[in-house]
């Protein structure tokens, strides 16, 4: 009976043991500013989501009222650190006395001075930084006791068109009010951040632009390139910064022309890109039922048939009465030497008056959703039945397969780019939001600035794949998808944070992505705090951020967008613009803490945001226009391997001399 009890005893005390070995390691650490053991935020966003489902909630609970040490920055001083001057000739058996009665625990630090020295002493956990210096204060033995303050250097970048960032430093420019910005200045005093990798899936980036150069994310399992090689075994070949998800491409078409009616040509040339050209994409429809093929060859440098490089056939089969895209592989591969020129010449088997094809072009005849000139790599050829003649300013509809040539052919990317991490104070140019980011560039748009689903699916896989931590997406339509809503719920199941613009239409008419739960959409404020004109309202709305006139990088070679924004820098405005604000204030709260999930980085960005509007989240401005630095003040810092590690070998350590007693006791009664 005695034996069978000592047994119970010793299991339930070992069971004991072990409780109290794992509540170690689930309680919060007690370290200053490393406090990430128990965030409230789940609790919180039930409240949040709540209100922002009646739109008439409020964000007045701060983190601070949830249970989270204030941040020192947010302080202004050190917490738990006082500076202490004692009178001259105080003892020291006087001194200690003091120390003792004002609460120090330790001394920091020593500061040799004339007469007495200064300390830096470490406050009980109990007691505040107030509350220490009223107590050592009111001590006839002290000459003074204070915080240990905390003073920044002043950043304030020195790039040459800062003073045109208003939605950094808003100075009052553009005749906008001054201090509504993003408090970027100041919350760069706080951190800078560092190479935390953004993917801005758009049109590409221009990585010679002297903002861009340098900001590219490079991919290290891909060893070359150039060498046509897979080297990582992704699927992506020469993806080192990158990938070009659709190609070459000109995908606007407002005009259809009759093609097979005689034996004539078409052409469409193109400019290499120094990667594999493996298929090609025309646009194409029929009238009545024509019988022959249509034969594309590839030429390289000129037009005359000897330059055949490579061929395919499109079949009548393939083909349709409503124009569609028919994408055919090459019977061979054409390694494209960067900057020559190609034709993609089309040439009918066959002709017929009645029963013939239309091949879709972007064509300046008409003005009706004709683009100007979006593609400045090549033009429209026809043949005449003599010599051919040449459209500088048209272009068929036209696509090549994907390529590792992310480079911008539209100027979007660029400009989106820039405004999240342009490099800063390198006197040129201007400065990104969170300029230390390394971007990922995934081009999923042509040149006429078209995205197709696929494209952009696979870029936000690619991207969840390769370690983003943040991904934008400035682009949208009304049209839901289930394969893009499965895209962006692998990639935040995989921690990774998505922005995407609200739409550019003044309408309640949700945008997607930006509509999909699991991405933050962001609306576009002016210098004045107040709704961008062409900004979407809708239920689906998180956050607004600048979008009105933001300015940023543009490409320094031509390209669609030149015409209307010129070369390197421009003003652009849009809710595409907004959600790169918004996209770069996430990668510095990241970058401070890389602990934070996707849910909590948007409420800390949200409860740090400005509330305008109605009280609270509405349908025009969501929470509210981001704030760098009040987010960047609410971040907690990030807990460090070495308190873990401690608490977790003090809690093994307990229970290893927890068991150890039990078992001798257990043994000695044994034995009795």
């Amino acid at each position: 009976m005695g034996r069978a009890l000592s047994l119970r005893k010793l299991s339930l005390l070992i069971l004991a043991l072990l409780c109290a070995f794992l509540l170690t390691l689930v309680l919060p650490a007690t370290s200053k500013g490393a406090d990430l053991g128990a965030y409230p935020y789940l609790d919180y966003l039930a409240r949040v989501k709540q209100a922002k489902a009646t739109l008439n909630g409020t964000k007045s609970i701060t983190l601070a009222e949830q249970g989270k040490p204030e941040p020192a920055e947010a302080l202004g001083y050190v917490p738990g650190q006082l500076l202490v001057k004692f009178k001259p000739g105080i003892s020291k058996k006087r001194k200690r006395a003091s120390k003792v009665k004002g609460g120090v625990t330790g001394i920091i630090n020593r500061v040799k001075m004339s007469g007495t020295d200064l300390y830096v002493y470490d406050l009980d956990p109990g007691l505040s930084v107030d509350r220490g210096v009223k107590k050592l204060m009111s001590d006839k033995n002290i000459l003074f006791a204070e915080p240990n303050y905390i003073l920044h250097a002043s950043l304030t970048p020195n790039d040459t068109r800062f003073d045109e960032q208003w939605y950094l430093k808003n100075t009052g420019q553009l005749a906008g009010t001054p201090g509504v910005d993003i408090s970027a200045t100041t919350a760069w005093d706080i951190s800078t951040g560092g190479a935390i990798t953004v993917a801005v899936i758009d049109s590409g980036i221009d990585h010679t632009h002297e903002d861009l150069a340098g900001k590219l994310w490079t991919n290290s399992d891909e060893t070359s390139a150039t060498d046509g090689v897979d080297n990582d075994a992704n699927t992506y070949v020469d993806d080192v910064n990158g990938y070009n998800f659709a190609g070459i491409k000109q995908g606007n078409s407002n005009w259809n022309w009759s093609f097979g009616l005689n034996n004539r040509q078409r052409a469409q040339s193109i400019t290499g890109t120094g990667k594999p050209l493996t298929h090609v994409g025309l646009m194409i429809g029929r009238n009545g039922t024509p019988t022959a093929n249509i034969i594309i060859n590839i030429r390289a440098t000129t037009l005359a048939p000897a330059a055949n490089v490579a061929t395919a056939t499109i079949t009548p089969a393939e083909t349709s009465v409503t124009a569609k895209e028919v994408y055919k592989a090459l019977d061979s591969t054409v390694d494209l030497t960067s900057g020559q020129t190609y034709y993609i010449v089309m040439t009918p088997t066959d002709s017929s008056a009645t029963n013939y094809y239309w091949l879709s072009e972007n064509d300046d005849t008409t003005l009706t959703g004709y683009k100007a000139d979006p593609y400045k790599g090549g033009m429209s050829h026809w043949y005449n039945g003599a010599s051919w003649n040449s459209y500088p300013a048209n272009d068929f509809y036209f696509r090549t397969n994907g390529n590792g040539y992310p480079m911008d052919d539209n100027g979007h990317g660029t400009h989106v780019s820039g405004i999240i991490g342009a490099t800063a104070d390198n006197t040129v140019g201007v400065a990104g939001v969170s300029f230390g980011a390394k971007i990922m560039s995934l081009k999923a748009s042509g040149s006429a600035g078209s995205f197709m689903t696929d494209h952009y699916v696979n870029a936000i896989r690619y991207a969840a794949d390769n370690g983003a931590k943040i991904i934008n997406m400035s682009f949208g339509g009304t049209s839901t998808s289930t394969a893009a809503k499965n895209a962006v719920d692998y990639a935040y199941g995989k921690g990774v944070i998505l922005f995407a613009a609200a739409g550019n239409d003044d309408t309640s008419t949700p945008d997607y992505p930006a509509s999909y739960d699991n991405v933050v959409s962001i609306a576009a404020t002016t210098n004045k705090d107040e709704k961008a004109s062409f900004s979407n309202f809708n239920d689906k709305v998180d956050l607004s951020a600048p979008g009105q006139s933001i300015m940023s990088t543009m490409p320094s070679y031509v390209v669609g967008k030149t015409a209307g924004y010129g070369l390197d820098y421009a003003y652009m405005n849009g809710t595409s613009m907004a959600s790169p604000v918004a996209a770069g204030v996430a990668a510095l709260v990241r970058w401070r803490n890389p602990g934070l999930s996707p849910l909590q980085v948007e409420l800390l960005i949200e409860t740090s945001s400005v509330d305008l509007g109605a009280e609270g989240f509405d349908t025009t401005f969501g929470a509210g226009r981001v704030n760098l630095a009040a987010a960047l003040n609410n971040t907690p810092l990030l807990k460090t391997g070495a308190d873990t590690l401690a608490r977790t070998s003090i809690g093994f350590l307990l229970l290893m001399v927890g068991v150890v007693v039990v078992i001798r006791k257990s043994r000695d009664k044994a034995t009795s």
